[in-house]
């Protein structure tokens, strides 16, 4: 019916100019004669020029159509007072007797535009020696291509919109550039426009998009705040790093929720998703040699001997180029102590540290999961252990950047455990971080909170406005099922054992309750929930916090119905 509606509205067109022809013949009054050089601009000349550092000059063809005697054509010439100095247009176009067409020759010094730049020059004939019949102006359109040189063929597994949609860690080969004028910065060419699996035509941009990675250092590895090229209908998608990744034999990688995501038409165009939320992002640039020596630990519980001993077991995920693996079991959490993770590693060889060696089990490439248990070699007591693991290729070299470590706590006399430690407060940015952060983050559209404990095995955390948790709070949920129904839990545990751990929240609202919720695990088996309340003031104003309100941290048992008031 569609196609049939344009042809009878083509046909009915046709008509009506058949009867107005008609109807107008006899009043038909030829245009006026043209004269004199007639000038006018070819329409077969490039309108769009791109040009190099090494280039010198554009031409355009000028066309006239008295060719007789030889002609002088004034031509103006409209440029962006920012450039106009770069370019040298003439002021007169020179015909030839005889000859119908001419050159406007623009000349410019190459080496003075800048790559990536763009540049609009309109020419324009005097309308004295124009015709109505041709073009008396054009516009100009000259481009100077950033200087990419192709590294080569890579390997980019996507972790990126699996963290706003329901789609898979696809995994596609890709052109990996690099720009001479900023190296250290990698080039990768349409990842998320004509390369994603999952884009439809009209999802993304049809223009060249490349995905910029900062690479200057390899430990600290990162993407620019920058839009993916695509958009499946909620706004441009773009992107921001929060947490460092590396470059190591030609691979890139990130942690879990690496990225912030946010799209222009949702949610205010506010971050609103985790990028990597599996943490399976990589690049494999040119060269890279493909090997896994992934190693991870999960403590699974003790073996008690016939002499009512206790040894420590641990479940051990390795990938498949692992054919060994040796371990220690330490005293104390050192899980997240760099130092004390690297001695346990060399030290692995002193016979004063327990330690063994296991062989791999055999690797069935039909294998989804390679796994094996590991056993502490002697008994330990009731205390906090940590069991550091090292695989090592078919060569017998330790991949030490592949090794694991996990805490554990065996109680092989029920023996009685502190309570949980953990403390957490919310504040504005500037309360947290200084007053010098006031001018950028004001109090009153930003929140900051802090975090520390010892010993945490898992953390869950969630911020919300307090009216919506008061909701809930009223129609029975406790804090601890909002948190883990809606929070995010937090793998890498280090900085909460160590440090603290410090965020800060912008885009929020002024003059509004918030509350941050918190559910951590610690190696004892224990559980606590802790919320913390944090009101934004008005614009312009500075909240009052006690900066002491760590200690005064609010331990929340269920439903509280006081905690907002």
């Amino acid at each position: 019916m569609k196609k049939f509606f344009r042809i009878f509205a083509v046909a009915a067109l046709l008509c009506t100019t058949l009867v107005a022809c008609e109807e107008k013949f006899d009043d038909y009054t030829p245009a006026d004669p043209v004269s004199g050089v007639q000038a006018y601009f070819s329409n077969e000349s490039a309108t769009d020029v791109t040009v190099t550092k090494a280039d010198s000059q554009v031409e355009v063809t000028l066309m006239r159509g008295d060719a007789m005697t030889a002609a002088s054509v004034p031509i103006t010439a409209s440029i962006d007072a920012a450039y106009a100095s770069l370019f040298n247009v003439p002021a007169t176009a020179n015909f030839e007797t005889g000859k119908t067409s001419t050159s406007v020759v623009i000349t410019f010094d190459g080496a003075q535009l800048t790559d990536g730049a763009k540049y609009q020059i309109t020419l324009k004939v005097g309308d004295d020696v124009s015709t109505p019949y041709g073009k008396n102006q054009t516009t100009l359109n000259i481009s100077v291509p950033e200087p990419y040189v192709l590294l080569g063929k890579g390997l980019y597994r996507e972790d990126l919109m699996t963290g706003i949609f329901d789609v898979d860690n696809i995994e596609y080969e890709v052109e990996v550039y690099e720009n001479l004028n900023t190296p250290g910065y990698l080039y990768v060419k349409n990842v998320y426009t004509s390369l994603y699996g999952y884009n439809d035509p009209g999802d993304y941009v049809t223009e060249d998009k490349y995905l910029v990675i900062n690479v200057e250092d390899p430990n600290d590895v990162f993407l620019p705040q920058q839009e993916l090229g695509l958009d499946w209908g909620y706004g441009a998608v773009k992107v921001a790093t929060v947490a460092a990744g590396t470059l190591e034999n030609n691979i890139i990688t990130f942690p879990a929720k690496a990225f912030y995501l946010a799209m222009a038409d949702y949610n205010g165009g506010g971050w609103s998703f985790y990028g990597n939320p599996n943490g399976l992002f990589r690049l494999c640039l040119p060269g890279a040699v493909l090997t896994d020596f992934s190693l991870g630990l999960s403590y699974s519980g003790i073996r008690a001997g016939a002499d009512n001993s206790t040894r420590p077991v641990v479940d051990a995920v390795f990938g498949a180029d692992v054919a060994e693996i040796q371990y220690a079991v330490v005293p104390g959490n050192v899980q997240y102590d760099g130092e004390a993770v690297a001695a346990a590693i060399a030290g692995m060889a002193d016979e004063s540290i327990v330690s063994a060696t296991v062989a791999a089990v055999d690797q069935n490439e039909e294998d989804e999961v390679l796994s094996v248990e590991l056993v502490a070699a002697e008994a330990v007591e009731s205390g906090i252990y940590t069991m550091v693991a090292v695989p090592f290729d078919a060569e017998g070299n330790a991949q030490t950047a592949d090794a694991a470590a996990v805490a554990f706590y065996v109680n092989s006399i029920n023996t009685d455990v502190p309570e949980v430690d953990f403390k957490a407060t919310m504040m504005s940015v500037a309360d947290l971080f200084g007053p010098e952060y006031e001018a950028q983050y004001p109090s009153s559209s930003t929140v900051a909170w802090y975090a520390e404990g010892s010993n945490i095995s898992a953390w869950t955390q969630l911020m919300a406005g307090a009216a919506a948790v008061q909701g809930l709070l009223d129609k029975g949920a406790t804090l601890e099922q909002i948190v883990l129904a809606n929070g995010s839990a937090y793998e890498d545990l280090n900085y909460i054992n160590t440090d603290g751990y410090d965020y800060g929240i912008y885009n929020v609202s002024p003059e509004t309750s918030y509350i941050m919720i918190h559910y951590v695990e610690d190696l004892y088996g224990n559980t606590k929930t802790v919320g913390t309340l944090y009101t934004t003031p008005a614009a312009e104003q500075k909240a009052e916090v006690n900066k002491s309100a760590l200690k005064n941290s609010v331990k929340l048992e269920g439903g509280v119905s006081n905690l907002f008031e």
